[in-house]
């Protein structure tokens, strides 16, 4: 009764005071948005593949097989009880007893610790270097389904017009006022711009199942039949930055996390070679117990008694491997095998990421001169467009030759927006070569430029 009279109680307060109000609960899905950068793809993608998660999850396996090695040196406690009755004895045995060890001096235990240290922050590297892989391949995508989005105006601009151009190079066959070769050049024009328009949209269906297995959801490249599409953002006005090629070897070699994971492991096995040729060395061990055991006792009239004994022991126990049929040694002759395995494995992948970096480098500079070459075209068939265009607005040409330049002018615009996504990938190639190094390093020179 008291309980119900302070519950209308509280809630008169809370209908006469208007600041006094009562919190609603509401719960918020996530959706794809609309508008998607390529950072925050690389995000998406970080956040939803299932191998990062079972790196993350490997790399805390090793880290708690870090912690138990370094728990050899906490003290140790055993707990035992036996009860056991032999043939002849009235009532069966009862011992039991607590054993506590503490290491005092064991000199594999720190190589042994450090090796586990190095294994997790290898298997760290490891994780880094797949995040990087995964980068990679999320900007290359979306950079080609970003390059066939801005294309999809240009696409069906050059389908319009070459479907006039066509049209009307029939009707003047008909007429009787083209030569074959004509005939011919416009048939083969008509179908190469047919099957750019089909590969167009091939290649969006393509890209979109790229994007969607990536990024872990949903993608759409087109506007459907709702009207909604995610259209992709990506910052292109910008120069692409390219320095000598030593500077991105110098790079590569300093930062990449290949070679930064070799080096775990071979810093790992030298500790393993260690740990091997310490255990020879004597170990001391600081010992107690305690604990009680009943006995069978007879007095001087030879009768017999139940009885019970407890005894404590503090000491100093020290342990000397002398021989153990060269097992430790056969041991240390694999870890010294395994550090000279990493060595070469070492050596391999350097000369793999430079051979890598040259090859990124010289790709990149030459897509580089292609776009140049494509902006000098671009430029040429717009001045040509508008020139074309102002001369039909003159009435001086027919619509076929206006419609002939602008064709030309599109599929110029075609190639360059192709020839600019050329560049950026190439960039990401080399970058991706040397290891992703930070923006900041890449301008501390004055590079060559090239605005994409």
């Amino acid at each position: 009764m008291i309980f119900i009279i302070l519950l209308l109680f509280v809630s008169l307060c809370c209908a006469s005071n208007p600041l006094i109000t009562t919190k609603q609960l509401s719960f918020r899905t996530e959706s794809a948005p609309t508008i998607l950068t390529m950072e925050r793809a690389v995000e998406f993608a970080c956040q939803h593949r299932p191998d990062v998660k079972a790196l993350k999850e490997l790399e805390q396996a090793y880290r708690m097989q870090a912690n138990a090695t370094w728990g050899g040196y906490l003290p140790t406690a055993d707990v035992s009880a036996e009860v056991s009755k032999w043939r002849g004895q009235s009532w069966p045995t009862v011992n039991m007893g607590l054993s506590v060890k503490q290491p005092i001096f064991d000199p594999s235990l720190s190589s042994n610790y450090s090796a586990a240290r190095s294994d997790t922050e290898r298997q760290k590297m490891v994780t880094e270097a797949t995040l990087l892989e995964i980068r990679h391949a999320v900007e290359v995508e979306f950079l080609k389904a970003w390059q066939l989005q801005q294309q999809e105006e240009a696409i069906q601009s050059l389908y319009t017009s070459s479907e006039v151009v066509f049209k009307e190079a029939q009707h003047k066959n008909k007429e009787c006022l083209l030569d074959a070769t004509e005939v011919m050049k416009s048939n083969a024009e008509h179908a190469s711009d047919v099957a750019t328009f089909h590969s167009y949209h091939d290649d969006l269906n393509i890209e979109q199942r790229k994007l969607e297995f990536l990024l872990g959801y949903s993608v759409r490249l087109r506007e459907g039949s709702d009207g909604k599409k995610m259209n992709l953002s990506w910052g292109s006005q910008r120069d692409v930055q390219l320095h000598d090629l030593h500077w991105y070897i110098k790079h590569a070699i300093k930062g990449h996390p290949a070679l930064k994971e070799i080096l775990k492991r071979i810093e790992t096995e030298q500790h393993r070679v260690r740990s091997l040729q310490m255990s020879a060395s004597p170990r001391i061990d600081l010992v107690a117990g305690a604990g009680t055991q009943s006995e069978d006792v007879y007095d001087d009239t030879h009768i017999f008694h139940r009885g019970r004994s407890s005894y404590y022991n503090v000491g100093v126990r020290v342990g000397l491997n002398v021989f153990d049929g060269l097992v430790s040694n056969y041991s240390e002759r694999a870890a010294h095998a395994r550090v000279t395995y990493e060595r070469c494995n070492y050596d391999q992948k350097l000369n793999e990421i430079r051979t890598a970096v040259e090859g990124a480098f010289y790709t990149l500079s030459k897509s580089m001169t292609s776009l140049h070459a494509g902006k000098i075209e671009f430029n040429r068939g717009k001045n040509e467009f508008e020139r074309r265009k102002h001369e039909f607005d003159a009435g001086l040409i027919s619509p076929v030759d206006y419609k002939v330049a602008k064709t030309a002018w599109e599929k110029a615009r075609f190639q360059l927006i192709s020839l600019r996504v050329d560049v950026a990938i190439k960039e990401h190639d080399l970058l991706y070569a040397c290891g992703y190094p930070t923006f900041s390093e890449l301008e501390t020179k004055k590079p060559k430029l090239v605005e994409v």
